[in-house]
């Protein structure tokens, strides 16, 4: 767990530094240590590789869906296809 670390400002101008100011971090000192640095690129790294098997899973159900949705189009058609040839069979006696 991170401690979140919110700076509050009274005015918006205080997050932009005077020109010879150097740009102040909001993160708080000694928050970026290497070895809070390489867990928190190891916890990205995981969300990375979850968000892109969930596109992938995403994508390969859609295409299994759309497939089947055309396959069943496709036999839809056939059985209707069949019943007008009994039906036509049936009025022919």
């Amino acid at each position: 767990h991170v401690p979140v670390f919110v700076p509050e400002f009274e005015h918006p101008e205080d997050l932009v530094p005077a020109e010879d100011e150097a740009p102040a971090s909001l993160l708080p000192p000694g928050f970026l240590s290497p070895h809070t640095e390489r867990r928190m690129m190891a916890a990205l790294e995981l969300v990375n590789l979850r968000v892109s098997y969930q596109v992938d899973v995403f994508t390969r159900e859609s295409l299994e869906f759309c497939t089947r949705h055309h396959d069943a189009q496709k036999d839809r058609a056939a059985v209707r296809a069949e019943i007008e040839v009994l039906r036509s069979e049936r009025l022919a006696y």
